[in-house]
């Protein structure tokens, strides 16, 4: 079993079992679909969930998780062009902008990273900031389409591409949002670019102001 996809369907089955407990007499509407997938049952699982999903009298957010529950099942059965449709419905029935949908843009990228297909996995990224508004969309969402965009295109030798990524995500983050892998990234490729001026400023917001001329240089060292 995958990891990602086991944990993320861990996850979705705790959730239910906690509402079954909640209220014992009215099961979840994807308690059967979460049970169904808890025993490896995936087809069951997925009609079950899709059932859910294409429900419109369902709230957005149940219907958001019917979708990455199915989706996940069609990864644990080796059809990830499955997966991708089913995220890709879950844009357009639940609306691109919407945060209970807005995952299943940087899901389809992770299903194109896990084949590495990085160039397939950039489209879709470059896509996602095209057609989104990043400063609307949850922050998480925003930091991980942002970063795995600077992570693909660095994969493929776009190098001034994906520091290009990695300042829109800084210039997007606010204190304490969990930058602590792209800074260090960006600090290492700046540094690789002889740019210690830009190396430095992501030094310091990652470790906090660099004292002394000696302490720099071998972080950047470090980095490097």
């Amino acid at each position: 079993m995958k990891p990602l996809a086991a944990t993320l369907l861990g996850l979705l089955t705790a959730a239910t079992a906690v509402a079954r407990e909640a209220a014992p007499s009215v099961p979840a509407p994807l308690g059967e679909a979460s049970a169904a997938a808890e025993k490896r049952l995936y087809p069951l699982a997925i009609g079950k969930a899709m059932a859910v999903a294409a429900s419109a009298d369902e709230k957005a957010e149940l219907r958001g998780k019917a979708f990455e529950l199915a989706a996940q099942c069609y990864l644990e059965i080796g059809c990830p062009q499955l997966a991708i449709a089913t995220y890709n419905q879950a844009l357009v029935a639940l609306g691109s902008q919407s945060p209970h949908a807005v995952a299943a843009w940087w899901r389809i990228a992770q299903v194109h990273i896990g084949r590495q297909d990085y160039h397939a996995a950039i489209a879709q990224l470059e896509k996602a900031t095209a057609e989104l508004d990043l400063a609307k969309i949850p922050k998480d969402a925003a930091i991980r389409i942002l970063d795995d965009l600077a992570a693909c295109r660095e994969q493929t030798g776009q190098t001034k591409a994906a520091l290009a990524a990695y300042e829109t995500l800084f210039a997007l983050a606010k204190e304490g949002d969990p930058l602590t892998a792209p800074l260090a990234r960006a600090a290492r490729l700046y540094a690789e670019f002889q740019r210690f001026d830009k190396a430095i400023a992501c030094l310091d917001r990652l470790y906090g102001k660099l004292e002394g001329k000696l302490e720099r240089e071998a972080v950047i060292t470090q980095a490097v």
